[in-house]
């Protein structure tokens, strides 16, 4: 995966997104497994995980609360959301 690659040339970033495409385009459990990893998936609110994310550089260490949007995206449509 790109992520823990420095430097890496455009037609590479292509390729990387190709492959990332390839491995989660209809399947989204697996998608959704990966991005609350704890590898980088922010744990706390909106609010908290924003805090965490802009200090000390933490939003160029891979770190991300996308996580908290895709969960709220799943309670939906299986009807959980308010």
């Amino acid at each position: 995966m790109l992520h823990d690659k420095i430097d890496v040339p455009d037609k590479d970033k292509k390729n990387y997104a190709d492959k990332f495409d390839d491995k989660y385009y209809g399947n989204e459990e697996d998608f959704i497994t990966f991005i609350n990893s704890d590898i980088f998936a922010v744990k706390g609110d909106y609010d908290e995980t924003w805090e965490f994310i802009k200090k000390d550089g933490n939003s160029f260490k891979r770190y991300s609360n996308f996580h908290l949007f895709i969960n709220d995206w799943v309670e939906l449509l299986n009807g959980e959301g308010n």
